[in-house]
């Protein structure tokens, strides 16, 4: 067993200090070669140039045009995914899957596109997503699921979609529901923040597009507006150096302070889906926010642990859900407790509120808040179980502050109780300063502020043996 740790231990290590190739960038075009006909393109970065792909050059004519995307309705999103969280490895090049968002009438279906003959699609599953106008598509590296953002059309309002890219249905991410007429139609994943940034449509009295950052739950944070006529940009890409690249009518350079750049020339097409092969999860330039626009709570990263006066102090760490307060007194024997907000936590998990350590299975809200704007969410802990790890139940006062801790599992990096493959890939990058550490606190396992060969190796045990 121990050879088997190593093992995959050295191909991690190995993969990830490997030589990448260079940029490809992928897009959907609907006017290259012919006005009816979409097909899947090269995008150069520095040019903006779409060219057909050297993989389907040999692609047969007849009555379907060149690199034709065969099988498949019209596409609206792209993504590569890591070939190890993929629903297929066959018909694939490289380290990753070209996914897409299909549509088929009120449906939209999950599909992958092959690597060689004509971009041939093949849907992920049998089920539709499940969730209407997604118009957006992106991987996230922290946890291996795809993202979108859904939009309801009579009620004006979009939310969070999370995919699993082995079965392609998708689930909704909270219940957190944007801004009203804000309709993401295009959606990048941040490796710096694990968040997003999206660019919004131009929709009903929102008739402009506009920037986002989007937090893990789906609050919409605006950072303003493109410049652009409604619907012209429709999506956006980081290139490998960490760029941020936006498409549409034509391409452009999106700089850190959200200003565009034009790329080329304008296209008689539209490009309607970007994805970019080789910079997954890679560094991102992440843009400059206005504070005034940042919500209080905007998630921190705990520097510290405060350590308990019990004899037996809890095993547990701090995690990156950041600290609340009670909003009433908390008695000794209590099984419910109130929190001023609710955003942000785990459904379930263990806490300290002074030198006590509790945990809970269970959240309900109080009251309703604004979806979207940053306001807090009261709620309450359910199914509380007090004095546990060895300490003592006493009384809290109103105002007591909470600090959520995880379980001790080296590499766990949203704490699911597993390691994957892509959860060790973002321990690499820290170990080689590729990646901040707070992308995962979790792989820190003492507390130093790196992450070390050691620290790996216990993070690859825990993916093959279990947390």
């Amino acid at each position: 067993m121990i050879d088997a740790h190593w093992r995959l231990a050295l191909l991690v290590l190995v993969g990830c200090f490997a030589t990448t190739a260079a940029a490809e960038i992928k897009g959907y075009d609907d006017d290259l070669s012919d006005a009816t006909v979409a097909v899947v393109v090269d995008v150069d970065p520095v040019s903006g140039a779409r060219t057909i792909p050297p993989e389907y050059a040999a692609c047969p004519g007849g009555e379907n045009p060149v690199n034709t995307a065969f099988g498949v309705g019209f596409t609206s999103g792209y993504a590569f995914v890591p070939a190890s969280n993929g629903a297929s490895l066959s018909g694939t090049t490289g380290d990753a899957t070209l996914y897409g968002l299909e549509f088929e009438g009120a449906d939209i279906y999950l599909y992958t596109v092959a690597d060689e003959f004509c971009a041939t699609g093949t849907r992920v599953g049998t089920q539709p997503v499940g969730h209407p106008n997604l118009e957006s598509l992106t991987y996230s590296c922290l946890d291996g699921f795809l993202y979108s953002v859904a939009f309801d059309t009579d009620a004006h309002v979009g939310y969070l979609v999370r995919i699993d890219p082995q079965t392609g249905v998708g689930v909704r991410q909270s219940s957190v529901s944007m801004p009203r007429d804000v309709w993401i139609v295009g959606l990048v994943y941040n490796a710096d923040t694990g968040g997003f940034l999206g660019v919004s449509n131009g929709f009903g009295a929102r008739n402009f597009q506009e920037f986002y950052l989007i937090t893990v739950d789906g609050t919409a944070i605006v950072i303003g507006p493109t410049g652009t006529a409604p619907q012209a940009l429709q999506s956006l890409v980081k290139d490998g150096s960490g760029r941020l690249l936006a498409g549409g009518q034509m391409l452009y350079h999106v700089s850190s302070t959200m200003g565009l750049t034009p790329i080329g020339s304008e296209f008689p097409g539209t490009l309607w889906a970007l994805a970019e092969r080789d910079a997954i999860c890679g560094p991102f330039i992440t843009p400059t926010v206005p504070p005034t626009q940042l919500p209080s709570s905007t998630p921190t990263v705990p520097q510290s642990t405060p350590t308990p006066t019990n004899t037996r102090a809890p095993t547990a760490t701090p995690t990156r859900v950041p600290p609340v307060v009670t909003t009433g007194g908390i008695g000794p024997m209590d099984t419910m407790i109130e929190v001023e907000d609710i955003r942000f936590l785990p459904p379930r998990g263990t806490m300290r509120i002074g030198d006590e350590v509790i945990r809970f299975d269970g959240l309900r809200e109080v009251g309703a808040a604004v979806a979207g704007n940053g306001t807090p969410v009261p709620g309450i802990l359910l199914n509380v179980q007090r004095g546990v790890d060895g300490t003592t139940a006493v009384a809290h006062a109103a105002g007591s502050q909470v600090i959520f801790l995880k379980p001790g599992c080296p590499g766990d990096c949203n704490n699911n109780d597993a390691v994957s493959i892509s959860e060790l890939v973002v321990g690499v990058n820290i170990a080689l300063n590729r990646a901040p550490v707070d992308r995962c606190l979790e792989m820190d396992v003492n507390g130093n502020g790196s992450v070390s060969i050691s620290e790996l190796v216990g993070a690859v045990r825990a993916a093959l043996e279990g947390c």
